[in-house]
């Protein structure tokens, strides 16, 4: 099984880029004191909260409601690919 810390890398790489979506867990699970290898799909309401302000930011409040909820639904299992636009189209 794959770590969720690398489920939500993977979800957001597509709209974010590698090293956003990278930095962007990295930030969310030090804000929590955990390293995100530490994370767990338990985390998930966490993880969304602590993404949330940088991915409304980059993204708008629509774009950032669908992400968060599609990656809900990754944590529960779901094979859901984000539906976001690119940062870099």
């Amino acid at each position: 099984m794959v770590e969720f810390h690398k489920t939500v890398i993977e979800f957001l790489e597509p709209t974010l880029g590698k090293l956003t979506a990278r930095k962007a867990i990295e930030l969310v699970a030090k804000r929590q004191g955990k390293k995100p290898e530490q994370l767990r799909r338990t985390d998930i309401e966490k993880v969304c909260a602590g993404l949330r302000p940088m991915l409304r930011t980059l993204l708008g409040a629509a774009t950032t409601q669908q992400i968060l909820g599609d990656l809900r639904k990754r944590a529960e299992g779901v094979e859901v690919k984000p539906s976001a636009r690119s940062l870099h189209d």
